[in-house]
């Protein structure tokens, strides 16, 4: 355990030390800023629903909050093994004693704490509702709880397409290309018949599993489906670094 903790720690220290990590940041608070600003402005319009429906419209009520989550997950995790295999530290990490999930389980974890780290200052904004209200945090703690979730499994792929090529724009473009499919394949049920295949179809949608979260509620099955697609694209990870060569 204190190979994957030091692992854990070199990735962390790459985050918090690189000024990639800090132009991640400064742009993803700049677009939920903006997005906060326009919705808290809605509530100067007379017949507007109640305070909580900032927050409503702040988690997956408009496009830019699908947009965050297809664009910040990949900037985060491009790097993690594209990088390795580009200066051929991976050949350092192969020929060290840690095991092969040691590798792959501290990426995922260093880019998901980052991840989460992003969203700690977005608590500023359920602070500046609360003064002007008294929402319901019940649907804000499970947005966050939904978003958290949504982001493993997010960052997982990330992972994964990272592990396949030493080209960090190439695992950029591939991870925003499988993101894409899971966020937007629920147009689909529109356009199929077959109630098997519309059952399928809404499993699979990213949006369809998380839409409770915002309105407070946990869903069991959507907890069970970010989970095993995060364990999913981890296995996939596992395969792929192990073809080009096993440290175990």
């Amino acid at each position: 355990m204190k190979a994957f903790r030091a692992l854990i720690k070199k990735e962390l220290r790459f985050y918090f030390q690189s000024p990639i990590a800090y132009i991640i940041l400064a742009a993803f608070l700049s677009v939920t800023g903006y997005m906060f600003y326009i919705y808290a402005g809605l509530l100067s319009i007379p017949g507007t629903p109640g305070i909580i429906s900032v927050m409503r419209f702040f988690f997956g009520g408009t496009w830019l909050f699908w947009v965050l989550l297809l664009m910040i997950p990949p900037s985060i995790t491009m790097r993690l093994f594209s990088e390795e295999y580009k200066t051929g530290t991976i050949e350092i990490i192969k020929t060290s004693p840690v095991k092969s999930w040691h590798v792959i389980l501290s990426k995922i974890a260093g880019g998901y704490i980052f991840f989460l780290f992003l969203w700690l200052p977005t608590f500023s904004y359920v602070l500046i509702v609360a003064l002007f209200g008294k929402p319901d945090m019940g649907p804000v703690i499970c947005s966050y709880i939904g978003t958290s979730l949504a982001g493993l499994m997010l960052i997982s792929i990330g992972v994964f397409t990272s592990s396949l090529s030493k080209n960090q724009l190439v695992s950029y473009t591939l991870a925003i290309a499988v993101s894409f499919i899971f966020l937007t394949i629920g147009v689909m049920e529109d356009f199929v018949s077959d109630a098997d295949w519309k059952a399928v179809i809404s499993f699979l949608s990213l949006p369809n599993n998380f839409a409770n979260f915002p309105i407070g509620i946990i869903d069991l099955e959507s907890v069970v489906y970010f989970i095993s697609f995060s364990w999913f694209f981890t296995l996939l990870t596992f395969i792929s670094y192990n073809m080009k060569g096993t440290n175990e």
